[in-house]
């Protein structure tokens, strides 16, 4: 498969090869049925990192799917899947969640 973005482990966001575009990853263990994300983690919005990355999925509707959640249950980064489109992002009390619309690449 080819590579489609480059990042850091730890880093929220990567860089996509084609365009060099940063977007906000998110990771495929947490996509439920055939259209669904659902991120149980509570996003604190007063917190900046927290905001960053909440906020560039609301304005791009666009994110990197990721693989690769910890056996203890830490996000670590896997392989970068594909781009999607996203709509419908809403970060509350019950997590991050949205529905994807297009994926670009496909595995």
């Amino acid at each position: 498969m080819k590579k489609i973005a480059k990042g850091r482990q730890g880093d929220w966001f990567a860089t996509l090869r084609n365009t060099g575009e940063l977007l906000p990853c998110v990771f495929r263990e947490f996509w439920i049925g055939k259209t669904g994300y659902h991120d149980p983690h509570v996003y604190d919005l007063s917190n900046s990192q927290d905001r960053q990355y909440v906020e560039a999925i609301q304005n791009t509707k666009r994110v990197l799917l990721t693989t690769n959640l910890g056996a203890d249950g830490t996000r670590k980064r896997g392989a970068y899947i594909d781009e999607c489109e996203v709509a419908d992002v809403i970060c509350d009390d019950n997590g991050l969640r949205f529905k994807f619309v297009r994926r670009k690449h496909r595995e």
